[in-house]
Parts: C-alpha cells; structure tokens; sequence
C-alpha cells in the first residue's frame, strides 16, 4: 500500500510512499477570497468618516473571512488513477469537487446554497455516485447522481437517517447504507436517535430489505466484498436518556444558565454598538475545542479527552475498543478483523486499510497488521492503489 488519502481536521491528505502533503482545494481558497474582497469593498462603512456617516449599526457583524469554517467533509475515488472526488462545504455553500494528477487540476462538478451533501460511493462500473443528502432538521437521505454532478436524485425518505451508501459490487443497480430512525416528542422536536441497522436497496426492483440489525449495536459504514461478504463498523448502542444526577444538576445550574443568557444579551449590543465584546477571553480556546471534537454518526466525540484517556503508546484510539470492525460472511459467520475503528477501506487483493482515529493501518489478507502512518483526528481513509 503505497497511496492513499485520509480527512484529518477537515482538511485532505495524500500519503505517497510515506510522503504526506495536503491537497489545496482551489475551490475553498476562492470561497475564502471572495469573503476577503466584500470585506474590503465594504471596509468604509466602519473605518473613517464612512462609519461616522453609517453610524454604530453599520459595523460588520460578519464573520472574519480568515475564520471562516471550510472544511472537507467526504472523499471518494474516482474513475482514473490519481483522481478523487470530495465535498467542500461552508456556513452557506456546499460543492463537489473532482481533482487530477492529485491535486494539480480541479474541477467544479456541482454547488449548491441549499443542498448538503456526504458519504460519497462511485459505482464501479457506471458514471454515477451515491451520497447522503443531509438536513437540517436532523434527517438524511441516500442519494444517486451522475458522475460529473448533474441529476441528484433522493431514492429514500422518510423520518430517518440514512447515511454512508456503498454499492455492491457485481450488482449494478444494488448498494447497502446505514439507516437509524428518529424518535421525536408529541412537540415534534427530536428526542433521540435510534440504533443504525443496514439496509440493502434493489434500484431496479424499488425493493428495501434490512440485512444487520441489532437493538443492542450501531451498525456503521457497510461495504460489500466481491465474495459477498459485508464488512460494517459495530459499536454498543448508546441512548440520549440522562440519568438521574444529571438532571438533579441541571436544575441546580438553572440560575447559573439565566445570568449566563443575560450577559450574552448585552454583549451582544455591545458587540453591535462597540465593535467589541464585552470580554475576550476562551474565544481562541473554543475554537480550539471545537476543533477537536468529531461528530461521528450522532455522537460527538471529545477527541483530545479520548486520546488522554487511552494514552498507550504513540497512536492511541479515538474510539473505543468496542468499536469493531467485522466481517460477515455469507453464511453470516463474523469475524472480527481489528477494533477501536473509525473509517476503513477495502482493498482489491483482500487486504483492508483502517484507522483508529491517530494512525493508519494496513491489514494484510494473511491478518498481519502494520500501521503506516500517525495523525492527529483523522476520520475517513481510502486506498488510492
């Protein structure tokens, strides 16, 4: 295994023989650009004379564009050595990219102000992709488009979270996904999230039918080897339910959250008349936080608390080890191929490419494992060949 790239961070990395560079998106630094000139053009309306004229409500109150949030959400490959496909998205913009020669020529395939997109899978015979179609609202549906970003079309619905679609190899018109429903109060407000099972949708037929499903486990990421097998992510199924002392505290912090609401209105118009908060302290170090923390298929992940926790050796887990990677054969026969996974590929000879969350591994088709490389917060790898 000598080529593959990893999503650390939000950012895209490519390993070529063991030399990591990362992979600039010309289309994120645009985004970025175009911030930076509206900011510029519009800088007169809080500078000099322009702001005495504009008066205190004319101060830009929009985000700094050297701050902005972009990031990398989802990568695939694409058809041709060297290509891959990923999504980039920002506050207000979601796209679909296709990169060359790793990196060197990109092209826009799609963007979209209203659509989110992510979890893509390249059919791997046909120009077409299968994705998530995430909301808002909480809710995700598995969709198919063509190849060069053109005809979206959502083929599943329905009060539920459908998310990382793969198609079966051999099958053209077949794929596997995740799927866990939502449970939601008399209020309609979502309450909780139910265990993920994995579905497997017929195209052709319109059928769906669920092949893993346990009320005690998550299923997660399926992927169908050419033997049949289905490989899938198992994790202990973890309910939103608060304890008793956990609700006893948050009727004790309730005067506390009150006076915390009250300074937040006032620094707010103090942000707005002022330019200025009324305090400055723990913004660096939230952003910092929130950099560290991943949400992974409805569960957030406190990244550097886990790494402490598990600190044995260089490359601890992110993840529990209960987090296992299994292989269930058609005769439904399970093995267990690593734990404490994250996101994993699946390799032509048999072989399979994991990671725990801090490092990548490659797990030969005899069971012989080596890790080839160290990183902080990755969560998602794939082979490149």
């Amino acid at each position: 295994m000598s080529r593959f790239a990893f999503l650390a961070g939000g950012r895209l990395h490519i390993s070529n023989d063991s030399k990591v560079s990362e992979l600039k998106s010309q289309f994120a630094q645009a985004i970025r650009d175009r911030a930076l000139a509206m900011q510029q053009r519009h800088a007169w309306k809080s500078e000099g004379t322009g702001a005495q004229f504009m008066g205190a409500w004319a101060k830009p109150r929009t985000m700094d564009p050297a701050e902005m949030p972009i990031e990398i959400s989802a990568v695939a490959h694409a058809d041709t050595p060297g290509s891959l496909l990923y999504v980039v998205e920002t506050p207000d913009i979601c796209g679909l990219l296709r990169v060359e020669n790793l990196g060197l020529e990109e092209t826009r395939l799609w963007h979209s102000n209203d659509t989110r997109i992510r979890d893509l899978s390249r059919h791997p015979a046909e120009p077409r992709l299968a994705c998530a179609v995430t909301y808002p609202a909480g809710t995700a549906n598995i969709g198919v488009l063509r190849a060069d970003g053109g005809g979206l079309k959502e083929i599943t619905e329905g009060d539920s979270v459908d998310m990382a679609p793969s198609w079966v190899p051999g099958k053209t018109e077949e794929l596997v996904f995740q799927s866990a429903g939502l449970g939601r109060g008399r209020d309609g407000i979502v309450r909780g999230l139910g265990p993920f099972h994995i579905q497997h949708l017929d195209l052709e037929r319109g059928e769906i039918e669920t092949i893993a499903e346990d009320a005690r486990f998550d299923f997660l990421n399926p992927r169908c080897d050419a033997e049949g097998g289905l490989y899938f992510i198992r994790r202990p199924y973890r309910t939103d339910t608060q304890p008793l002392w956990r609700l006893a505290l948050d009727v004790l912090l309730i005067p506390f959250r009150l006076l915390w609401a009250v300074f937040q209105f006032f620094n707010f118009f103090t942000n707005i008349f002022t330019g200025k908060p009324l305090t400055s302290a723990g913004a660096s170090s939230q952003r910092s936080l929130d950099a560290k923390r991943l949400v992974l298929w409805g569960n957030v992940i406190e990244a550097e608390k886990e790494m402490r926790k598990r600190n044995a050796g260089d490359a601890p887990d992110l993840v529990p080890k209960t987090w296992e990677l299994v292989r269930r054969a058609s005769d439904r026969a399970e093995t267990v191929i690593a734990k404490g996974v994250l996101s994993y590929d699946l390799l032509p000879d048999g072989g399979v490419l994991y990671s725990n969350g801090s490092a990548v591994f490659l797990r030969q088709p005899d069971g012989k494992t080596e890790r080839l490389l160290r990183h902080e917060f990755i969560v998602q790898v794939i082979a490149l060949g």
